[in-house]
């Protein structure tokens, strides 16, 4: 167990070539576990975000730290970067939110923002931004580059979230957007952020390096006029909402797949990877009954009210293999 006296949730996982174990989460505890050198060990808000290594036998804290302003914040995402660091993201409501000097941006801009940290392996902050615009920005999904760089991805209210010259999508097209973002090491600024989205509401929920200097990306939508590009598995909106799956070529920064995934329900993608083959790996959960499955699908019929998927597309795009 890993938590304090009230209530502690853990929303992502990491582990390094040792073993050792990366989580970050939220926690209303005031005696959440911390460790002596670390960035903050008292919270502040009702909500603070935590971060913590533990070693490989996941029987010592190495670090473990709070981070937070004093308001609320929330940790949905971890990942390693480059010479033993870690980036951990989410969201925040706090105007205190912790930043670093040059910081892409150290006031709130519109709460809540998202915030994008850095941390070394005891705890110590880095680097440490705010990461949105005027309205509500909502970071749900952080990976590491094979760059080193973090990749983050959520969902935004604001006209004027950063995007850079060569985004796919400059301005937003609908009520909520999806974005997509890359930031430099230090979090000093964006080496590629894009919205993506149609005319309703997008939601970013994973994001992923893909193969040969791409970004994979997933969520859901409500949208029915994304722009379906590169032969894709489906080009129309089934449902109340299906989820998306989408990637973008940094060398263009434009689009080379985008594609709806989902049945006559409701849809939404959690989690994205790919294999050795080039072939996209998605889940997430329906409540639609004609969810497309293969022939040889483990559970071929809807269950319960909603069920998970299991998706692995073709490396064209154009069909599933499972």
């Amino acid at each position: 167990f890993l938590g304090g006296s009230v209530y502690d949730y853990a929303y992502d996982m990491a582990v390094d070539s040792s073993g050792n174990v990366y989580l970050t989460g939220i926690s209303s505890s005031n005696n959440f576990p911390t460790t002596s050198g670390a960035f903050q060990t008292s919270r502040l808000g009702y909500y603070a975000a935590t971060v913590s290594e533990l070693d490989a036998n996941r029987t010592t804290l190495v670090f473990s730290t709070y981070l937070a302003g004093s308001s609320n914040e929330y940790g949905y995402g971890v990942s390693l970067g480059a010479n033993d660091t870690v980036y951990a993201a989410g969201y925040t409501y706090s105007s205190d939110f912790p930043t670093t000097p040059g910081a892409l941006r150290n006031t709130s801009a519109g709460a809540p923002d998202g915030f994008v940290s850095r941390l070394n392996h005891t705890g110590a902050l880095l680097a440490s931004t705010y990461l949105g615009g005027s309205s509500t920005d909502i970071l749900q999904g952080l990976r590491t580059a094979a760059n080193g760089l973090p990749l983050v991805t959520g969902y935004t209210f604001s006209s004027n979230f950063p995007t850079t010259s060569d985004a796919e999508q400059r301005f937003s097209a609908g009520s909520y957007d999806a974005f997509v973002t890359q930031l430099n090491a230090g979090l000093t600024g964006v080496t590629y952020s894009t919205y993506l989205g149609g005319s309703s509401s997008d939601y970013g929920v994973a994001v992923a390096p893909g193969p040969s200097n791409s970004i994979l990306v997933t969520g859901y939508t409500y949208s029915n006029n994304l722009r379906a590009v590169g032969n894709p598995f489906s080009t129309t909106l089934s449902g109340g909402t299906d989820a998306f799956v989408a990637r973008i070529d940094l060398s263009s920064g434009s689009l080379s797949y985008m594609s709806y995934l989902g049945g006559t329900s409701y849809d939404y993608g959690q989690a994205i990877t790919y294999n050795s083959q080039g072939q996209l790996l998605v889940t997430g959960y329906t409540q639609s009954s004609d969810f497309p499955v293969s022939t040889y699908a483990h559970q071929a019929t809807l269950s319960g009210s909603y069920d998970v998927f299991v998706t692995r597309f073709a490396s064209t795009g154009n069909s599933l293999i499972y």
